[in-house]
């Protein structure tokens, strides 16, 4: 079956005219694919990671994109991604096929989120350039560095799910629901906020760590076995602003393991964009003396 999938693909991208080419893609390209093929991120965060290349001009499509409709991503789409994760088609290949799923609506863009701005505001952060001249020269190699943030139900659209809060039946959109599900809390259109734990769904007036207090920027979950709880750590691999920012190891997560540290990016969409930017690999930690 793959061979016939293969040849009809490079005959779609021979003799159908494409309106777009690819530039060079971050590193955390590949494994956002991979986890897109191994179904570990849902249809939606993954078209909202396509969203961003296309926003910053990493894959450029220069035909207009049609308004989105609510459909979910064929599943023969994944063998495309697990192919390129076994390297049996190259980058070049699933970006044409990208481009060609994008043109042709297979793949469906967000246009909504096409307007919102690729750099977090700096005024959220908490800099302190000080602490920077102060003492972070303990430095460390080969950090995998990736983002989270909290999901607000009004940027999403199309289906409401019934599901089980705290023993009571409420409704909320199918895609919110998917996204507080991987990031742990959400923020609801009733201003309150849904939590993920233990494999059921809470309420609360605050989203809070893993610790029970409040999330904000400039926290960052971390393996307390490498790093201690509550150390201060700058990352200055990190794109601007994110490389002048004193963080806070006061979070965990149980896929935090080893020299992995997951940044707490901050509400919404933008936030969400900033989650894109940051992952990748070979980043350098430092600590105080």
């Amino acid at each position: 079956m793959k061979p016939v999938i293969i040849i009809a693909m490079t005959v779609i991208f021979l003799f159908v005219p494409i309106s777009a080419y690819a530039e060079e893609t971050p590193s955390w390209f590949k494994s956002n694919a991979h986890w897109f093929s191994d179904e570990i991120i849902s249809d939606s965060e993954y078209t909202d990671a396509l969203t961003y290349l296309i926003h910053e001009g990493a894959i450029v499509i220069e035909s207009e994109l049609s308004p989105k409709t609510e459909q979910k991503i064929p599943d023969w789409v994944r063998n495309i991604f697990i192919w390129y994760g076994q390297e049996q088609i190259s980058e070049d290949d699933v970006l044409n096929a990208i481009i060609f799923l994008v043109q042709n609506q297979i793949i469906q863009i967000d246009m909504s989120m096409m307007d919102t701005k690729s750099n977090f505001p700096s005024s959220e952060l908490q800099q302190e350039k000080s602490n920077l001249e102060n003492g972070f020269d303990l430095c460390t190699s080969d950090w995998y560095i990736t983002g989270y943030f909290l999901p607000i139900e009004s940027d999403y659209s199309g289906e409401l799910v019934e599901v089980s809060v705290n023993e009571v039946k409420q409704f909320y959109l199918a895609d919110f629901l998917e996204n507080v599900k991987i990031e742990g809390w959400g923020r609801t259109n009733a201003g309150n906020y849904l939590g993920w734990y233990h494999g059921a769904y809470t309420i609360s007036d605050r989203y809070l760590d893993a610790y029970d207090n409040d999330l904000i920027v400039g926290m960052v979950a971390v393996d307390d076995s490498v790093i201690e709880h509550g150390s201060e750590l700058t990352i200055p691999t990190l794109p601007k602003p994110w490389n002048n920012m004193v963080f806070s190891g006061s979070d965990e997560g149980p896929s935090i393991i080893g020299k992995h540290i997951d940044v707490f990016t901050g509400e919404g969409i933008n936030a969400e964009n900033e989650t894109f930017r940051i992952t990748g690999s070979n980043n350098t930690v430092c600590m105080q003396n």
